[in-house]
């Protein structure tokens, strides 16, 4: 649950936090999110494209120290 809180705030989009929990919740591939949520994820470019922007804005956020340990 904590680490979810964290998640919430340094991924304050609705969008971001759909494909981090369908990616890493619920294990799917970037081709299944394009067939199952197409007006969010348009292209698997753009879920890979979304996915690197996630992956180092959570890098850099503080709230998510305590896990980078």
């Amino acid at each position: 649950d904590d680490l979810w809180r964290s998640l919430e705030r340094a991924l304050p989009g609705r969008r971001e936090r759909l494909l981090v929990y369908l990616r890493y919740v619920q294990g799917e591939r970037p081709r299944e999110l394009v067939a199952s949520h197409p007006q969010e994820f348009p292209s698997v470019e753009d879920v890979y494209r979304l996915e690197r922007r996630i992956l180092e804005r959570l890098r850099r956020h503080p709230a998510l120290a305590p896990w980078k340990e």
